[in-house]
């Protein structure tokens, strides 16, 4: 998956968060919360590392790459199943706790 091609599925959250966002503020403010427990829980600790320092302190692909020495295809794909892992989980450990699209089509490409 390209750079642009994660860019744009964290466009695509984002919108799919401020149309959402609404309706379930609470449930919001819950996942963040834990997220942090979550990802620790359920992420190997390549994931957390290159999952924070894309969504958190917003480096780029080749950015985070760069910084631990991989190729940005690396990041790029570490990302995306490290996503599509948190994103079981959470669905596994409490379905009604997030309330997410059971295809996420910005966040598979397939």
């Amino acid at each position: 998956m390209a750079a642009s091609d994660l860019q744009l599925q964290h466009a695509a959250f984002e919108l799919w968060l401020i149309a959402e966002g609404e309706d379930n503020r609470a449930d919001l403010d819950r996942l963040k919360k834990v997220l942090p427990a979550v990802l620790a829980e359920c992420l190997t600790e390549t994931q957390q590392k290159y999952i924070l320092s894309y969504f958190v302190d917003r480096l780029t692909l080749k950015q985070i790459g760069e910084r631990y020495g991989v190729d940005h295809s690396t990041v790029s794909r570490t990302i995306h199943r490290g996503l599509n892992r948190a994103y079981r989980y959470l669905r596994f450990v409490s379905p009604a706790f997030i309330k997410a699209p059971q295809r996420r089509g910005y966040l598979s490409n397939r």
